[in-house]
This record gives structure tokens, sequence and C-alpha cells, in this order.
């Protein structure tokens, strides 16, 4: 009798519902048990779980993305992160910075619009 390893775990952190559901799809297609927090209450419980890869978007009304990214580094819940900006340049390279300074991996940086195959490309290479 074999046994399916288990899929690696992936969760979305973004305050707009419609792009963590996209996210969620894409991540599932690509092979991942993937689940999404987009309230401060939803984030906060769900970073408390452990993953294999987190999607963080960087501008998250109500909760500051680098408190979030503090608390995945500081619980060990997740090491392997992936930055959502809808901006570029200097933001996304100071936390990008500041998460790797914290012993986050950022593996990647998708920017908005996400483009689906580029973002399942990037999932499976990463699984």
């Amino acid at each position: 009798m074999t046994t399916d390893a288990p899929k690696p775990r992936l969760l979305v952190i973004d305050d707009e519902a419609m792009v963590c559901e996209l996210v969620v799809d894409v991540a599932r297609s690509a092979g991942y048990d993937a689940q999404s927090a987009s309230t401060p209450a939803d984030i906060g419980a769900m970073t408390a779980q452990s993953f294999d890869l987190a999607v963080v978007d960087l501008h998250l009304g109500g909760v500051d993305a680098l408190d979030v990214l503090s608390r995945l580094a500081a619980l060990g819940s997740c090491h392997r992160v992936l930055l959502i900006t809808g901006s570029g340049g200097t933001v996304a390279d100071h936390a990008a910075s500041w998460a790797r300074s914290r012993g986050l991996d950022v593996a990647a940086f998708l920017h908005k619009p996400v483009e689906i195959a580029s973002l399942r490309q990037l999932l499976r290479d990463l699984a």
C-alpha cells in the first residue's frame, strides 16, 4: 500500500478577497493545500499555523505587512514567502531586505495584477 506525500501548505495573505481566491485556486491547481486570510482576525489566526509558503501582500488594509512578516518569522510558522505588490521599487526592496533580516526566504515578488500562468509556474517550481 502506498501513501501519497502530503501536499505543501500555502497561505495567501491579502486584504482583497478576490486576490486571495485567485491565488488559492492557482495554488491548488499547482498541487498545494492552499488557504487564505484577508481580515485582521483571520491573519492573526492563520499565521499561527504552519505553512511551507506564504504569499503576502505588502499593502494590507488595517494590518501592517511588516508585522505579518515579523509574526511569521518569530513563530517559525513559515520561512519562505512570496511578496505581492501593486507598486515596486523601493517599497518592495525594503520589505524584502527587512524580511530577509528576520530569517525569511523571500523566494520572489509578484506584481499586481497577477498573471495566472506565471504564478502557476512559479508555484510549481517552488513546490
